[in-house]
Parts: C-alpha cells; sequence; structure tokens
C-alpha cells in the first residue's frame, strides 16, 4: 500500500524495470513527451528525435545501464522514471506518468521513492512546463541554475531544479 499525503493508493506499485517493460515505456514516453512539448505539432526534427529517444532499443538500453523504474496501476504500466548517478548526485533524466494518471497524488508517492534510494536528487524542465514545474516546487525541489536543450537548430530553456535535503544533526 502507498501512500500520497492523506490519500491511500492501494492499486500502484513501483519495481525496477525489465527489458521486457521497453515497449510499454516507449509508448509511455512519446505519449507524455508529446503532450508536454508538441505546442506546435510535429516537423522532421521532432519526428527524429521522438522516434529515436523513444526507440524500443534506447528505452532497453536505459534499463541495462540507468536506474530505470516502472509505475503501474494494477498491472498496467502508468509511468517510468530513469535515474542516472554522476559522482554522488543522482539526475531524474526522465519522470513520465501518462497524462490521465498525473494529479493523483502518483508523483509524490515516486519522489518519496527515490529520496528513499537515491541522494542528492536534481533534474531540467523546460520553463513552460508549467505543469512540471509546479509539482517540482511544491514536492520541495528549487532553481538552482538554468541550461538549454537543443533540438534541431532551436534552443530551448530548462530550469534546473535540485531537491531539498533536509540533514539533522
Amino acid at each position: 500500500m502507498l501512500h500520497a499525503g492523506d490519500q491511500v493508493i492501494t492499486e500502484m506499485n513501483i519495481s525496477r524495470a525489465k527489458k521486457s517493460d521497453a515497449k510499454s515505456l516507449s509508448i509511455i514516453g512519446i505519449c507524455v513527451w508529446a503532450d508536454s512539448y508538441l505546442i506546435e505539432g510535429v516537423d522532421r526534427v521532432v519526428a527524429d528525435y521522438i522516434n529515436t529517444e523513444f526507440s524500443i532499443k534506447i528505452i532497453a538500453k536505459n534499463i541495462e545501464y540507468n536506474n530505470v523504474y516502472v509505475l503501474k496501476e494494477s498491472s498496467s504500466v502508468v509511468g517510468y522514471v530513469v535515474v542516472t548517478e554522476d559522482g554522488g548526485k543522482s539526475e531524474i533524466s526522465n519522470f513520465y506518468i501518462l497524462p490521465k494518471f498525473q494529479g493523483k497524488g502518483y508523483g509524490r508517492v515516486v519522489l518519496s521513492y527515490l529520496r528513499n534510494l537515491h541522494s542528492n536528487l536534481w533534474l531540467t524542465c523546460w520553463h513552460k512546463n508549467s505543469r512540471a514545474l509546479k509539482f517540482y516546487y511544491a514536492n520541495g525541489f528549487y532553481k538552482t541554475g538554468e541550461t538549454y536543450f537543443e533540438l534541431g537548430d532551436e534552443r530551448h530553456k530548462n530550469e534546473v531544479l535540485t531537491s531539498v535535503v533536509l540533514q539533522i544533526n
């Protein structure tokens, strides 16, 4: 049984991804990425990016070399998270929950789960993704910088967010 604040989520579970999850994660990645970023439609550059980054082959490599966690409601995959470790820091490089399942407390549960496993969590978030930014700020992240995501000839500003870590001495 998982808890999201006062809400109890009984049908959700989080586990390490297996290579057999790659096809489902590919579809979820495409759906969530498209919902978040395709505000001007799809051109060749975007189509190439999506077909490459969310290919089953790339997802399977992520599962093999990174910490990939699958979120399931009952037996259906509804999201996933990729965490990469580097020098004592843990980057949430992908945090995808299908739109239909957003706003139900799953994200808070996932962050709590990740904080128990990884230290010094950080991520980047597109500065126009106000829903995601609001979620991260409400869940203990704060802005520590800016970076840019390059796609074709375009540069897209991203905020660098770091998780607040409380240490009691």
